[in-house]
């Protein structure tokens, strides 16, 4: 019997996800599948995110390596959806630019801290950034005509969440 834990679903989800989505994405733009079947298997992609988090809390895993796959499988999948529909011309160059650059320097600051022995806490803002990314998909996927504001509302939330990292890799620097 295979033992699931937090790292494999992280790695499957690091592995798998990104084909899923493009492939699933690819079907939905050729009309091959519906919005609603396309943006459910999207979401159940994105909610193993939720799991993962969840097992390792639970049952007391939480590693650092755990941690950097977590996040590389969130943006692996989130920009894969973003650069699907930056391609189509359904998405905000100037915010997906923003977001991207926002993305580097937190992942910057946790290499910073990891390289200290500082194991960086997520913050809340970052999981609200995670949760609205998620959104925008479902509302890109349904070509809602209001995502750009979402897509300012993500990015608004992404740069607290970058404030907040920022500022606790400069307290842990102070003591």
């Amino acid at each position: 019997m295979i033992k699931i834990t937090p790292n494999k679903i992280s790695l499957f989800r690091l592995i798998f996800g990104p084909i899923i989505s493009l492939i699933v994405l690819l079907l939905h733009h050729k009309y091959l599948i519906s919005s609603f079947l396309c943006a459910s298997i999207i979401s159940l992609i994105l909610l193993t995110d939720l799991l993962d988090g969840y097992l390792a809390r639970s049952r007391n895993l939480c590693t650092d390596v755990g941690s950097m796959l977590d996040a590389l499988a969130d943006k692996f999948i989130i920009y894969l959806i973003l650069i699907y529909y930056l391609a189509q011309l359904k998405l905000n160059f100037v915010l997906f630019y923003f977001l991207l650059i926002r993305d580097f320097f937190v992942s910057g600051i946790k290499l910073l801290q990891q390289s200290k022995h500082n194991n960086y806490k997520v913050v809340f803002s970052a999981k609200l950034k995670m949760f609205l990314e998620c959104i925008l998909s479902i509302m890109l996927i349904y070509n809602y005509k209001y995502s750009d504001h979402v897509f300012i509302l993500v990015l608004i939330v992404a740069f607290f969440s970058a404030y907040k990292y920022f500022k606790n890799y400069i307290d842990l620097r102070r003591l």
